[in-house]
């Protein structure tokens, strides 16, 4: 993994992106990807650990195949997420345990037509 935090960060918003696209069927972004995206779950950097929470949240839990035992990292992802929702920076544990919620329409202005 990237020794730089940044390049790291990078990394969890690109699955995110890839997520957000379909680019990679599921059975291949948890073979492949998956066990690298997993693993900032530990980093030191609090930014990295938000944007994982927001990877896993947002794209990787709201799918059925992640949390099935197809997955074979589903309980790494399970342990990895609820470590997440208890991490000390308070900004990593709402992302973790709010899902796209923080996208809503909702938040954004509307203009009456």
């Amino acid at each position: 993994m990237n020794r730089k935090w940044i390049g790291r960060q990078v990394f969890a918003q690109v699955c995110l992106c890839i997520m957000e696209e379909n680019s990679i069927p599921p059975p291949i972004f948890a073979r492949d990807i998956l066990p690298s995206l997993l693993a900032l779950g530990k980093d030191a950097i609090p930014n990295v650990r938000l944007t994982l929470a927001k990877v896993l949240s947002q794209c990787i839990v709201p799918l059925e195949f992640f949390t099935s035992q197809s997955n074979p990292h589903h309980e790494d992802l399970i342990q990895t997420l609820q470590s997440l929702q208890t991490d000390v920076d308070r900004d990593v544990r709402y992302f973790a345990s709010h899902p796209r919620d923080t996208d809503d329409i909702s938040h954004h202005e509307t203009v009456p037509v």
